[in-house]
């Protein structure tokens, strides 16, 4: 990712909205530039270079069978094609760059330090990412991300604003006093859905990691559909 790309994004999410009820979160339309975001389309590896979610042994095998991933590490880019893989190499490099994760502490420190409190000193940070698509009839219920996460981006990758439907949601319970720790993916039932950030083009959804940080994707009931998107993980772990 070129320097004034990495600017542009940085700005975007430097001035972002953080929306804190009913736990913070935001939503950034246009954080590449446009001719970036153009390119990214044009690089996004084909289908056949994804794995199923339920193949990786993240998941239960019987689980999460419409969703199909593609880890942006080493193992994983160096079997695209070459011009694929030079662009998603740099574009990994770049998001997961010292740079990129300060800016993030940064913009969410006091957030991020009334979750960890007088241990936030001890923590070292890193991040994960990976290109995700979702076909016809994917669903995920409401949960909060695992407890190691600390900042969850989302950035949806679709080619036209037809899928605009298809964004991320935002649910509170219907009990006001549950919460989860992060383990356990939730019924529907137990919750109201109060906002779904628009799946559209060059933009992103991110939230803070807590206990009451509940999202998720209702069943996809478009047919023939691919949904493409990049799930973005700022991580904690001791030093």
């Amino acid at each position: 990712m070129e320097s004034d790309v990495l600017l542009h994004v940085m700005d975007r999410f430097t001035h972002a909205k953080v929306e804190d009820s009913p736990y913070p979160h935001f939503y950034i339309e246009n954080v590449f530039p446009e001719s970036f975001y153009e390119e990214l389309l044009n690089n996004l590896p084909d289908s056949s270079s994804f794995q199923g979610l339920s193949q990786t042994g993240k998941v239960d095998g019987r689980t999460y069978l419409e969703r199909f991933v593609l880890p942006l590490e080493d193992k994983e880019l160096c079997h695209l094609p070459f011009s694929n893989f030079l662009f998603w190499n740099n574009f990994k490099n770049a998001i997961t760059s010292d740079i990129w994760h300060n800016m993030l502490l940064e913009k969410f420190n006091q957030r991020i330090k009334q979750r960890f409190g007088a241990h936030y000193e001890k923590l070292k940070f890193s991040s994960t990412a990976e290109l995700v698509q979702d076909r016809t009839n994917y669903s995920i219920g409401p949960h909060t991300d695992h407890p190691v996460r600390v900042i969850t981006l989302l950035f949806y990758f679709p080619r036209s604003k037809d899928q605009a439907h298809l964004g991320t949601s935002i649910y509170q319970p219907i009990d006001p006093t549950f919460e989860c720790e992060g383990f356990t993916h939730h019924s529907f039932a137990g919750f109201k859905k109060l906002y779904t950030a628009p799946f559209l083009p060059n933009s992103v959804f991110g939230f803070i990691k807590s206990n009451d940080s509940f999202h998720g994707r209702e069943q996809i009931l478009d047919i023939g559909i691919e949904r493409n998107l990049m799930n973005y993980y700022l991580q904690w772990k001791l030093k």
